[in-house]
């Protein structure tokens, strides 16, 4: 039972801050809006410090072809990571 709380409590450690330097174009192939696609893409856009556009394509590539069941979530969850960005960065969402 311990197990089982372990891996459903959220996750709230914090991060320290680190700045890319690098980062102009963040690219997000396959987003489905799981909590570990937000978690990746968050952390990139709060800590880029040169970020201008951001591309999240929703199209998840398999072996049988495209396959991302439910879009309309994905969607949602994309235009969260947009209220994030700075003034600005570019955004795309693509299908």
């Amino acid at each position: 039972m311990a197990d089982y709380y372990y891996f459903m409590r959220p996750y709230t450690r914090r991060r320290r801050r680190r700045p890319l330097q690098c980062f102009k174009t963040l690219e997000l192939y396959g987003f489905v809006g799981r909590r570990i696609d937000l978690e990746l893409a968050t952390y990139v856009i709060e800590n880029a410090v040169v970020l201008e556009e951001v591309l999240v394509n929703l199209n998840m590539y398999g072996l049988n072809g495209v396959i991302n069941p439910d879009k309309i979530f994905s969607r949602k969850r994309a235009k969260k990571l947009k209220r994030k960005l700075c003034v600005g960065v570019k955004f795309v969402l693509s299908e």
